[in-house]
């Protein structure tokens, strides 16, 4: 079963997170915490789409709005939520080439 339901929510709290977080400084550990546990279950629920469903509403419409949330979030340079964001620009975690690489038992290249 598709996880949208909980691509919402996610999509929810970050969209929220990214309009209360304004006020708190670019070195809160606090913020970083909770970006670095968002991106981790975006990452997760993105594993259970192809790379076609990436340019299909509503998938499209969510994943258009965490790039315009990190993009408003660059301040706190939060690794893990970039890494995210790039992996949808990218088209998707089995895009990736480290992922690839694991998957066909084969080293990566640097």
């Amino acid at each position: 079963q598709v996880p949208l339901p909980q691509l919402q929510v996610l999509q929810t709290a970050l969209c929220c997170f990214t309009s209360a977080c304004v006020s708190f400084p670019a070195e809160c550990e606090h913020v970083q915490y909770v970006l670095s546990s968002l991106a981790l279950s975006f990452f997760e629920l993105l594993l259970f789409f192809g790379k076609d469903e990436f340019y299909e509403d509503p998938l499209k419409d969510i994943l258009g709005s965490i790039q315009e949330c990190q993009n408003l979030l660059n301040r706190y340079r939060n690794m893990n939520l970039e890494l995210v964001t790039r992996i949808i620009r990218d088209g998707g975690p089995w895009e990736d080439p480290v992922l690839q690489a694991i998957l066909k038992a084969k080293p990566v290249s640097q």
